[in-house]
Order: C-alpha cells, then structure tokens, then sequence
C-alpha cells in the first residue's frame, strides 16, 4: 500500500508540473536557462578546455605515395581543367529564338495538323 500510494503522489507531482510551470512561467524560463547554462559548461569543458590540456603526440611515420595513382591523379585532373576550357571557345545555340530547331521536332504545319487529325481525344 505504501508504494502505490507514493506512485500516486509522484503522478499527481508530474500531473501538475505544466500547470505550476505556466502559472510561473518567469521562474520556470529562468530555471531552464541556468540549466542550460550549466549543461553547456560542462560539455565546453569537456570538449574544448581538456583536449586544450592534452599533448599531441606525432609519430615520425613516413608517408608513402604511390607514384602511379598520383599519375592517374594528375591526368584526371588536366583532362578535367582541358574540359573546363574548351567550354569558353564551343558555340552555343540560344533556344529562344525563333530559329532554334529542336531535334526530331517538326517546324512545319501541315505536318503537325495531319498529325492532329490521326490522334484521337
């Protein structure tokens, strides 16, 4: 009996809880703001002032490179900047003028109205 009846007072407690935190709304925002405050401390502390502390050790580990995909590497990237300006110097067609043609789309007009005529609505 004892347990259930402190299971009661804390759901009445949790129950309650939105309605006091609206009627104190201003205590409530500034209790949740100094918790906040408190919460991002710590995890300041944690992640920037104790890594801040801490040594970096460098090993002297060469690196090793493998000179035929830095090759391959290195062509990709002419071919890539030889593409990039060839586009300057194409010509380009401007699709709004009156004389752009599309491809495989016809310009005449008795061609579109006969093909009117066989499509059914």
């Amino acid at each position: 009996m004892r347990i259930s009846q402190k299971i009661n007072t804390i759901k009445e407690f949790f129950k309650q809880l939105p309605l006091k935190m609206a009627e104190h709304s201003f205590l409530s925002f500034l209790a949740l703001f100094f918790i906040s405050l408190i919460i991002g401390g710590i995890m300041l502390y944690k992640y920037d002032i104790t890594t801040r502390k801490k040594e970096i050790k460098i090993e002297g580990r060469l690196i090793k490179l493998h000179k035929k995909r830095m090759e391959n590497v290195l062509e990709s990237i002419d071919k890539r900047e030889k593409n990039f300006q060839e586009v300057d110097f194409k010509t380009w067609q401007n699709p709004f003028q009156k004389s752009f043609v599309f491809p495989g789309v016809s310009t005449s007009t008795q061609e579109a109205t006969s093909t009117e005529e066989k499509t059914p609505l």
